[in-house]
């Protein structure tokens, strides 16, 4: 049985249902989506799958994938406890604007990203972060401790456990393992990444930390030179191969990320090998993209690289690699492709940064021009309601004025369907609200990868 809880408050407001707790503004659903919660209020699961099915003249596995959907979304303003589930629901006036139940947007944050410095020990080619390349320690380039405590109390109020950090590099602060004590204290998992050469010290805590889940570190290559070549520093590869093996003999969850670029995707399956028989529980591999500031065309690998890569990944029978679809039977059209998978800025995360800036991509989370609000003046819950985030998950027609977006007939499902990429907008043509390398009518004339 699912029904809504009733320690919340709920109130009309305009084109939504305001959500309050213990007084305190918590959310906003919207209408449609309210008056749907309602016709399933108190229903088991087989009975408002029916309900569903029935309202909307769906098929079984439909309205399933519905329920499960809106349940995901919205779950936490409801509860499965029959005794708590408020009855007394008033019904709302409908409001008509379309809503994609494939694409709802969560009633608050599912996932909540920290970066906690913009230091750095690399100069990577192929950076994407801002991150600043600097030896010593400096304060000022960091996310303030006590503004992390801030951030993880905001985080228990919507009841979200997980908290992913990022950098620069995490590893460059002086105090990281004090931050991880207040995810242990609190019981917040997550998942870090490093390029730092972790010692034996290090990883013998890390092994401790009930809170990790996962740490990535970023390899390219199994060779120093190709190495050297895109970060810039020497014996990267030897040093950092021994430490993911010391870390996977301690037990800790190593994942491994990879930028495929002109140097060296020639050679790739060497490392994935080598890294899989480590016993590296991800493998990712990340087609290079550049940044919105530095976009170098030579490392983009060749047509033919891709090709040859896309032909060894059909004989390789690896289980835990993690890649981009395009990659699959690639051709020359590949690069240009239309793809299903679409942005989902604004609606399942946050990224804070280390000024306290919050935005709804971690590739534009160091242009304060794109922020949503500091989440050190702002609550997380004002944020995520506020008119900010709906400029990126529902932006209005009128924003595309003067692009080939503007009346297209396409325009619902580019922006509300499938979720238009403001990135590879901004690397195209340099306009956040223009169209993306996915453009339904046309082909993109420049390479995102």
């Amino acid at each position: 049985m699912i029904g809504f809880d009733n320690k919340f408050k709920f109130s009309e407001s305009t084109n939504n249902v305001e959500v309050s707790l213990d007084g305190e503004f918590y959310g906003y659903i919207p209408m449609q989506i309210y008056n749907l919660l309602l016709l399933i209020n108190g229903k088991n699961k087989d009975d408002a799958i029916n309900t569903i099915k029935n309202k909307f003249n769906k098929y079984e596995n439909i309205a399933n994938n519905i329920y499960d959907n809106i349940l995901s979304a919205y779950g936490v303003v409801l509860t499965e406890n029959e005794h708590c589930i408020r009855y007394d629901m008033p019904f709302y006036r409908n409001d008509h604007r379309p809503i994609n139940l494939n694409r709802l947007r969560y009633f608050s944050p599912k996932k909540l990203v920290i970066s906690l410095t913009r230091c750095c020990f690399m100069q990577c080619k192929y950076c994407y972060a801002g991150a600043i390349y600097t030896k010593n320690y400096i304060p000022e380039y960091n996310l303030n401790f006590h503004l992390i405590e801030h951030i993880i109390d905001e985080a228990k109020k919507f009841n979200i456990y997980e908290i992913d950090i990022t950098g620069g590099d995490p590893f460059a602060r002086e105090d990281i393992f004090q931050i991880l004590d207040l995810f242990e204290k609190n019981g917040i998992k997550t998942n870090l990444s490093t390029k730092k050469l972790l010692d034996e010290d290090q990883i013998e805590k890390i092994s401790h930390y009930k809170c990790i889940e996962s740490i990535q570190i970023s390899i390219d290559s199994i060779d120093d030179n190709e190495e050297a070549m895109l970060l810039r520093v020497n014996h990267y590869s030897t040093t950092h191969i021994k430490m993911i093996e010391r870390m996977t003999e301690k037990n800790i969850h190593v994942k491994t990320n990879t930028v495929l670029t002109k140097v060296n995707i020639d050679n790739i399956w060497k490392l994935v090998k080598k890294l899989e028989d480590l016993g590296v529980c991800e493998i990712v591999l990340s087609p290079y993209m550049g940044n919105l500031f530095n976009r170098i065309d030579e490392l983009f690998p060749s047509v033919e690289q891709y090709m040859a890569f896309s032909k060894l990944l059909d004989t390789l029978q690896y289980t835990n690699i993690n890649y981009p679809e395009f990659l699959k039977n690639f051709t020359e059209d590949s690069l240009h492709g239309k793809k299903e998978n679409g942005c989902g800025a604004g609606i399942d995360g946050i990224i804070i940064s280390p000024s306290g800036e919050t935005f709804v991509c971690e590739r534009l989370s160091y242009i304060d021009e794109y922020s949503l609000g500091n989440i050190g003046e702002i609550s997380l819950a004002k944020i995520w309601n506020g008119n900010e985030v709906n400029k990126y998950y529902m932006p209005l027609m009128e924003k595309y004025k003067g692009t080939k977006c503007y009346k297209c007939s396409e325009f619902n499902y580019c922006v509300n369907v499938r979720g238009i990429c403001y990135v590879h907008s901004l690397i195209l043509n340099k306009k956040l609200y223009s169209p993306d390398n996915q453009c339904i009518k046309e082909t993109c004339g420049k390479r995102i990868y």
